[in-house]
């Protein structure tokens, strides 16, 4: 007798018993009866398990296009990312400290819009949002101060030096009055109290583009559209003079008017302007800022220099004045000798230029890339000293008619901090490929490596005789082995459209010039990269050979090395490696993959003109029809193909017999929506649409349960954009439903919930978790070893959503305001082990001078300091990965400070005594 089928539980009918349960009064509430044909999920109340779930905070990000700064030493480099401010070592390229702005009042987070050093006291920071500007400690990480401008707007901000001993302190801001709606410069001086005095400067119009302060606070300079705007001060009246240029400035940097000597009759310098504009022309004001003076009416004629074929993104003054340092999105570094026109090319740079920095001292540049890396490089030789990198992930904007595009990644099998993510060479334009693989440490929050998968334009010219952008190939789907040995990419390459359309019967297109290719690369673990061992070319040929069929899914095949991909000709294919054979031998180590089975799901209907797009049908329909997932069980004993069915508004699922071929079951007409992905877990099918969460039990072929997205996220008026994750060995799923637009009244949900997640067991409707995040989700996967969820969103930052017993450190739960990196803790362990020696007051033995070798004794405290080349020896006589157990290099430092310790306690030094902490 065939086991019953479960009945199906539906959240549509939530709403209807609650209306019901109200009107019957003096009633008890109890748990609704379920009906003959549908169970009703009661409505949530407080579980105890769902704070257990911890969402942790943010790792990585995208450096905003504000310009890096050097501490006044050049030990560190400031760089901000949405809300945090970021301190890492010039030394070691380590991430040192981040520190948090909060959120506001309307609990999103808080941007920082523009930050700078205090110029009294090194050790301090202003970070400004849109509405509060705050002063830190960047040392150890405390708020000092915290003050509000009142209703103004914030854009820029600007601090003079002002004098020592004043209290109060002086900032420059530029913002729009929310009351006027007038855009000003403001003075603001800050009291201890928290108070600020704000006095408005002048007036200026729509497009600030940049805002640059000298001569504590007399000399404001504004890049605004096309205009440069030089005002200074003078008995408390502002006199502004106005330049106008062709196109719009989009950079701009200043050398203050400094004298040459003490003398007062010293001949003064500088006082020079240069911007840059849209079009790659750099003009030079020289005496712009020391001539200043309305009475004289003469017309400055600024100098020309031009080589940049596209806008200018960064210019800067060197400090001494002769040079001028140049980039943007030719991935060059141009120096610019004034005085005998001569340019410096530092070229082949893999990216757009976005920023560039002189360091306090000159001896640096800071250069800001498009990749979301940052390299600092000695001034002499032009080489990187140090580079530091975020997740590089494509990042998208925020539309309204436009959906999340998916980004290829996978966590590491065995190195579970380790993200693999396909990236592109310029992050900020939502349109580029992908050609690049990162690797990136989650835990120390730091780039590990990136390697090119496929074909790229970094030393070639990516413009064509027509003036079109050469595009790169673009990787679609990353997979990785169980042990993670091999990998397998796929990338794809379009060529650009033509400029006319074709006629109706020319039998051409993309799809004779498409090109697919399928790589399969093998782990090098002494060079640290992967090696590339196949190639497959055309791995979904055309049966009519118009050109390549694309790669809608690709998946590993669990507990061996082999893997499965889904092509637009409705076939699925498995690829598994062979060793090379040569007639009489076998070559060990050399490995070739090819493909192994073909398993064709095609349906009645013309699915391969439906799956490639090829149908008559409008060109939504068209870019509904190119999708397709597929899931493998753990066995590998069943496939689970999902394509779209006829009407491509909704998904036929095929269940796939592997060892056989056949299709025993296949499912349609579920209203999952278009574009649903699919997954098995133990006798489970997952699916999660556009429309509908459904769970379905293989076993007794029937559903289990299902949700309603719409009323899962009544805000979402478009089709959102589903991720699906299964956590196997905690026997739970993940669903990330991001909405590509909200309801505009509703502007803080809109702000602050762009994605929802559930976590649902397979066997039970209601939700083990729920919550949502203030980006929308470009990426869900499951974390091995049953450690919970990592969420990718389109701002190119990581999270981890971790189930009960899974430990999360106090600075993951986003509650601190600080978060220690790896360079910080370093410090730390060395002041525990090195700055622990302590001595006690002297009492009766008077001062005495020692003669140490190697060794140095403190005269004033009697503390034992050791030669720094004493320590050298010890850690740099021989590699890091052949120095041996730590334990042995802690002896020898243990060792080392007792004989300094011995020659403090010598008989001369009687009385005093050393104490270690």
């Amino acid at each position: 007798m065939p086991a019953q089928a479960p009945a199906v539980e539906s959240s549509g009918s939530v709403a209807e018993k609650k209306k019901k349960a109200k009107k019957k009064k003096g009633s008890k509430q109890g748990k609704p009866e379920p009906s003959k044909e549908l169970s009703v999920i009661p409505k949530p109340q407080k579980a105890p398990a769902l704070p257990e779930w911890r969402l942790g905070r943010y790792v990585g990000g995208r450096y905003s296009q504000l310009d890096p700064v050097y501490s006044k030493d050049e030990r560190y480099l400031f760089l901000v990312s949405n809300n945090q401010l970021k301190i890492f070592s010039t030394a070691t390229s380590l991430w040192v400290r981040t520190i948090i702005v909060g959120a506001t009042h309307s609990g999103h987070p808080s941007p920082i819009i523009d930050y700078c050093l205090d110029p009294r006291n090194d050790e301090q920071v202003f970070t400004a949002t849109g509405s509060r500007i705050l002063l830190w400690n960047w040392t150890d990480g405390k708020l000092i101060g915290r003050w509000s401008p009142g209703a103004v707007s914030l854009e820029r901000i600007a601090v003079a030096a002002g004098e020592p001993k004043e209290q109060s302190i002086t900032v420059y801001v530029a913002g729009m009055d929310m009351a006027t709606k007038m855009q000003s410069i403001r003075r603001l001086k800050l009291e201890p109290s928290r108070k600020a005095e704000s006095q408005e400067l002048f007036n200026f119009p729509k497009g600030l583009t940049e805002m640059l302060v000298a001569d504590n606070g007399n000399i404001i300079c504004l890049t605004i559209k096309s205009q440069l705007w030089v005002a200074k001060s003078r008995d408390n009246r502002w006199s502004i003079r106005k330049f106008n240029t062709p196109e719009k400035l989009t950079c701009m940097d200043i050398l203050p008017a400094q004298a040459r000597g003490k003398k007062k009759d010293a001949p003064v310098t500088g006082g020079h302007v240069v911007v840059g504009d849209s079009h790659g022309v750099i003009y030079v004001f020289h005496d712009v800022l020391a001539g200043l003076d309305n009475s004289k009416k003469e017309e400055i004629v600024p100098r020309k220099l031009h080589w940049h074929r596209g806008a200018v993104a960064s210019v800067k003054w060197t400090l001494e004045g002769e040079y001028i340092i140049s980039g943007g999105e030719e991935t060059v570094l141009v120096l610019w000798q004034l005085e005998t026109g001569h340019k410096q090319f530092l070229p082949h740079l893999g990216s757009p230029i976005q920023n560039i920095v002189v360091s306090p001292q000159g001896t640096s540049y800071a250069v800001a890339l498009a990749d979301n890396s940052v390299m600092s490089l000695s001034t002499t030789e032009l080489t990187p000293t140090a580079n530091v990198a975020g997740i590089q992930s494509i990042v998208q904007k925020r539309t309204e008619d436009t959906g999340v595009r998916t980004v290829p990644c996978v966590l590491h099998p065995t190195i579970t901090n380790h993200l693999l993510i396909a990236a592109p060479s310029d992050q900020s334009n939502p349109d580029s490929a992908c050609p690049y693989l990162q690797t990136f440490d989650t835990a120390s929050d730091r780039h590990i490596s990136r390697q090119a998968l496929a074909r790229t334009n970094a030393t070639t010219i990516n413009i064509s005789p027509e003036h079109h952008v050469v595009r790169e190939p673009s990787i679609t789907s990353l997979a990785i082995t169980f042990d993670g040995e091999w990998l397998a990419s796929v990338d794809e390459w379009n060529p650009p459209k033509p400029e006319s359309p074709l006629p109706d019967n020319a039998t051409g297109g993309q799809g004779l010039k498409r090109e697919v290719f399928l790589k399969f690369w093998r782990w090098n673990a002494r060079r640290k990269e992967w090696d590339l061992v196949t190639r497959v070319d055309s791995p979904h040929p055309s049966l009519d050979s118009t050109g390549d069929e694309s790669i809608l899914d690709l998946a590993p095949l669990p507990g061996s090395h082999g893997f499965v991909t889904v092509g637009t000709d409705g076939i699925a294919r498995i690829w598994r490696p062979k060793d090379r054979n040569r007639p009489g031998a076998t070559m060990t180590g050399l490995t070739n993959w090819s493909c192994r089975k073909n398993i064709n799901f095609n349906t009645p209907h013309n699915a391969l003109a439906i799956l490639n797009g090829k149908s008559k049908s409008s060109p939504e329909e068209t870019l509904l029809s190119k999708w397709g997932s597929i899931a493998v069980s753990q066995d590998a004993s069943v496939f689970a193909i999902a394509t779209p069915d006829a009407s491509l508004r909704d998904t036929t699922i095929h269940i796939v017999d592997p060892n056989t071929g056949a299709i025993p079951l296949t499912l349609s007409g579920l209203a999952l929506g278009p574009d649903a992905k699919v997954d098995l877990t133990d006798r489970f099918l997952i699916l999660a649409g556009t429309q509908k969460i459904l769970v379905w039990d293989l076993a007794a072929n029937s559903p289990v349960f299902e949700h309603i997205i719409s009323e899962l996220c009544p805000k979402a008026t478009t089709d959102p954009t589903i991720h699906l994750a299964i956590d196997h060995r905690a026997q739970t799923f993940a669903v990330s439903i991001s909405t590509a637009s909200e309801k505009k009244k509703d502007k803080y949900i809109h702000k602050t919930r762009a994605a929802h997640l559930y976590v649902f067991r397979p066997s039970n409707a209601q939700p083990v978790w729920s919550g949502f995040t203030h980006t929308r989700v470009a990426a869900l996967k499951p974390v091995p070893a049953g450690k919970g969820f990592m969420l990718l969103d389109v701002n190119a930052r990581v999270q981890f959503l971790s189930p009960p017993g899974v430990a999360i450190d106090a600075e993951y739960a986003g509650a601190a305001t600080t978060v220690i990196g790896p360079e910080d803790i370093e410090k730390r362990l060395e002041e525990l082990y090195l700055g622990s020696w302590k001595p006690l007051k002297k009492t009766t033995a008077p001062e005495q001078d020692q003669d140490v070798d190697m060794m140095d004794v403190d005269d004033d405290d009697g503390a034992p300091v050791v030669a720094r080349q004493r320590l050298e020896e010890i850690f740099d006589e021989v590699p890091t990965y052949a120095s041996g157990p730590v334990l042995d290099q802690f002896e020898r430092v243990f060792d080392l400070f007792m004989v300094a310790a011995s020659k403090v306690n010598e008989p001369e030094n009687e009385g005093m005594s050393l104490v270690v902490a």
